[in-house]
């Protein structure tokens, strides 16, 4: 019976002082906040980069900070994520020396520890003594601070910043999931056993410290932006429909006079920005590893490339302009970065090392000029940033920005059920150009498999279909009249099984397409109904309303 009196009494004692546990409060400093780092300071070598720690404040609660006379008491410190301290602070003399903030309050007043020099900090009349206990040496994630009381008083607080901790680039490196280091911080009577501690504090995080943004993308819808001209079948795709409100966004779509026809497509704007950090986290921006902004040096390497989806053989010029606000043209300056794309390439990267930190967040006009002797295809553009660092501690920004298509302004219609070339059916396609303008055919096909992409994107099938005239595509290799599309498109005829979807697009105003199959036996079947594309106005007028289907 009296072990289980004793063993009632012990469960009582710990769960008297496990009330307590989390009674105490560490916070930030009135005036201080956590640090957010750009990511890219973590670079090679990064792990021995120092970086201080913002100012802390330890509040103990009233119960167990009641300390008497001849009791001796901790507060201990710790870091996480394998942060560690970066300078010697073993002892009491190496904080006095520091240029670090480390103090104790109790009842009688503040007793200031860090920056005072060796030997000078002076104890208050109820503290006998305050040591470093243990840690603290280079390399050591923790710190402990015995004091020893020479009178009764409650201890209320700990405050402590700048002293400076490394090896952070594995909790705060690029790519790492929850980028944050905390500090903890313990206190402890060591002649009662009472502890007090709080949850672990956040004093450093991390993200991205540079970033492309965008106030304009052009586009096709004027009730968003506009102002994207599309490549004009008008002049067989060789320039741009203009640069005008009415041949721009939606009114490109109609535009099939090349009288205002321009060289040139504006996609919109760019700027090289530094992040913002949230306000939560302390506003402002990210920070370099000396607390200062996080900006550019003149001797670093900063590129944007401007990609396409297709290559870039028909643009003799792709540019930036200084500026948001600044409009594209047809002239190149002296003052525009301009890169010449290479033969077969798909991006143009243009360099932009120089720049000021002021000068790349004011922003750029993207714009990309056609040589006019060319076929100008259909793409996706898109921007890529990468900035190489003088300093070789520090990794690269990297970020991309999407621009969108640049369309033609032609007809497209879409059938389905095209079987392969050794299929015992045979596909006959039908395709009527129904406007005053000739133009070329092209197709693309989606391989019953699917896949990222159409396989033969853009091929020309028909060089020049006439106004109001019909070509036939079909899949019959035997077949002496129309176009054998096994010949035309190679990848589609190397297929050997699957029903597939094939896009075809006319360079003209509108045209109508229908699908059939004919059977082995000889059996034609209409396997889609008439498919209509182009300017809505034409229907029920040149059309005589035939059309049951627009896309």
């Amino acid at each position: 019976m009296k072990n289980i009196f004793q063993k009632t009494a012990l469960a009582l004692t710990i769960a008297t002082m496990s009330a307590g546990a989390f009674a105490a409060v560490l916070d930030h400093t009135a005036g201080a906040t956590e640090v957010v780092l750009a990511n890219e300071v973590f670079g090679t070598g990064s792990e021995e980069t120092l970086v201080a720690v913002p100012s802390t404040t330890f509040e103990v609660a009233a119960t167990p900070g009641a300390i008497l006379a001849g009791q001796v008491y901790t507060v201990k410190l710790t870091l996480n994520k394998g942060a560690v301290f970066g300078e010697d602070l073993s002892s009491l003399d190496k904080w006095e020396d520091a240029g670090v903030v480390l103090s104790f309050e109790t009842t009688t007043g503040v007793i200031q520890v860090g920056g005072v020099g060796a030997g000078n900090t002076a104890l208050n009349a109820d503290v006998t003594s305050i040591t470093v206990d243990q840690g603290g040496a280079i390399g050591d994630n923790t710190v402990t601070f015995k004091i020893t009381a020479a009178a009764n008083h409650q201890f209320d607080e700990a405050v402590v910043s700048q002293f400076r901790v490394k090896r952070l680039t594995s909790a705060l490196a690029r790519g790492v999931a929850n980028p944050t280091v905390s500090l903890g911080a313990e206190f402890r009577n060591v002649t009662t056993a009472a502890t007090d501690t709080a949850p672990a504090l956040i004093v450093f995080r991390s993200q991205d410290g540079v970033e492309l943004t965008t106030t304009q993308v052009t586009d096709y819808d004027d009730g968003v932006v506009g102002l994207r001209a599309r490549i004009d079948v008008a002049d067989v795709e060789k320039s741009f429909t203009g640069n005008l409100l009415s041949n721009t966004g939606t009114g490109a779509a109609q535009d099939f006079d090349e009288t205002n026809n321009v060289s040139f497509v504006n996609l919109g704007n760019i700027f090289v920005n530094r992040t913002s950090v949230d306000a939560a986290w302390g506003g402002g921006l990210a920070k370099k590893e000396n607390g200062d902004d996080f900006d550019f040096n003149g001797s670093d390497e900063i590129f944007v490339t401007i990609n396409s989806t297709q290559v870039l053989d028909a643009y003799s010029t792709v540019y930036l302009r200084p500026g948001a606000a600044s409009v594209c043209d047809a002239t190149v300056t002296g003052a525009d970065f301009d890169v010449n794309p290479a033969t077969g390439a798909t991006g143009a990267e243009i360099d932009l090392s120089g720049e000021t930190t002021a000068e790349l967040e004011a922003g750029y006009r993207v714009c990309a000029i056609a040589s006019g002797d060319i076929v100008v295809p259909e793409s996706t553009f898109s921007a890529a940033l990468n900035v190489e660092y003088f300093n070789p501690r520090y990794t690269n920004s990297e970020d991309t920005l999407n621009y969108g298509p640049v369309l033609r302004n032609g007809c497209q219609i879409t059938l389905f059920n095209l079987p392969n070339v050794n299929a015992a059916d045979d596909a006959f396609l039908r395709i009527t150009n129904v406007s005053e303008k000739p133009g070329a055919v092209r197709v693309s096909v989606w391989p019953e498999t699917g896949g990222a992409t159409t396989i033969d994107t853009n091929t020309v099938v028909v060089e020049n279909l006439a106004a109001h005239a019909t070509a036939v595509l079909h899949t019959a290799a035997d077949q002496t009249t129309g176009v054998f599309l096994g010949s035309k498109l190679p990848a589609y005829g190397a297929v050997t099984s699957g029903r597939h979807r094939i896009v075809i697009q006319g360079a003209f105003p509108a045209c109508e397409g229908m699908g059939l199959v004919r059977t082995p036996s000889g059996v034609l079947t209409n396997m889609t109904s008439t498919t209509y594309s182009g300017d809505e106005s034409r229907l029920g007028q040149q059309n005589n309303g035939t059309s049951n289907t627009t896309n």
